[in-house]
């Protein structure tokens, strides 16, 4: 078997800002609570809203005006059956961010997911076992994101520079650092709560889907990885309309018009430098939390490129659905 190579992303369409969910978890499973976790992620302490969740109102996008209870019994951004101190963390986390909107809050990954029934028109958190059956939608009947709704009525995040949190960073936070008990990525705590996108290559459509147009592995040829080589080289060297081509060859999902592999090359030995094949592949990986540099071992020496580069380039070209979606990657070859 000849060998080939793949890209794996830690974290996945991350801001890399404030809390990691699945950090939080990994946190609450060594018996952190609520504040430690938000401490950590916000750098800031606690404080207490004018009123109570009961008493105040925010305006909702499609429902109008209802209470903070309301609202927030109906926010499905975390699993119900995780640590109640991660709920709580989370539970504080989305009361913050809702509280700094200064417009209707939207009701999808925009802002923050909004449990909605829309098949009766009833409270959108779903509040009636009519509402949850019609919906079909998971709803939290052990209670316990309730319970940490209601255990953290009005705290709120003490003027933090971001409220933001997202699912999986890859163990990296902006302003905070590495998201670890030790040395990264063995000791991340996103590791350790088993986060499905910590650690993972990407092939398919979107987070959870199963369209992969038509490539069911992650995993680049020879050929196929000297093939991004070239395309760098037609990138960095090629007029508007060669840098066109530069797309995709699954044109069954993407259209375009993109070069062949042999077009590919022949376009970068005319501007001096062509690739066969890539042998060996390697990256350094900056304390700032991303790739800095990827070098890879070629038919024709040894190529360096900035990490962001590569992923500008590979994301351009590399075929099907296969991406890198985080700025902290690794490659791998297998043989």
């Amino acid at each position: 078997m000849r060998p080939a190579f793949a890209a794996f992303s830690y974290g996945a369409y991350t801001h890399y800002n404030g809390m990691s969910q699945y950090g939080a978890k990994g946190r609450a499973e060594v018996k952190q609570d609520y504040k430690e976790i938000l401490k950590f992620y916000y750098k800031v302490g606690l404080t207490d809203a004018s009123k109570s969740d009961e008493d105040a109102t925010i305006n909702v996008k499609v429902y109008g005006e209802m209470s903070y209870r309301k609202y927030l019994n109906g926010i499905a951004e975390m699993p119900s059956d995780w640590d109640i101190e991660a709920l709580k963390a989370q539970a504080v986390a989305a009361r913050t961010y809702a509280y700094r909107s200064n417009k209707p809050i939207c009701i999808d990954e925009g802002c923050q997911v909004f449990r909605i029934c829309k098949a009766t028109g009833e409270n959108p958190a779903c509040d009636s076992d009519k509402c949850r059956k019609d919906c079909k939608a998971s709803y939290d009947s052990s209670g316990k994101w309730r319970d940490a709704v209601k255990a953290t009525d009005r705290k709120l995040l003490d003027n933090p520079k971001t409220s933001q949190y997202s699912s999986t960073t890859g163990g990296y936070i902006n302003n905070v650092g590495w998201d670890t008990y030790g040395s990264w990525p063995g000791s991340a705590y996103e590791k350790k709560a088993g986060s499905p996108w910590f650690y993972k290559a990407w092939y398919t459509k979107g987070y959870s889907g199963t369209d992969n147009c038509g490539r069911g592995h992650p995993w680049l040829s020879e050929k196929e990885m000297a093939d991004i080589l070239n395309a760098y080289i037609v990138w960095s060297n090629g007029s508007g309309d060669e840098k066109d081509h530069i797309s995709p060859t699954t044109t069954s999902c993407w259209g375009g018009d993109p070069y062949s592999l042999d077009e590919m090359a022949s376009k970068a030995d005319k501007y001096g430098k062509k690739y066969s094949k890539v042998t060996s592949v390697d990256v350094d990986i900056s304390n700032g939390g991303y790739t800095s540099k990827v070098t890879l071992g070629t038919d024709n020496g040894t190529v360096t490129l900035n990490g962001d580069t590569f992923k500008t380039v590979f994301n351009l070209r590399a075929p099907g659905y296969v991406a890198i979606r985080s700025r902290l990657f690794d490659l791998e070859k297998r043989n």
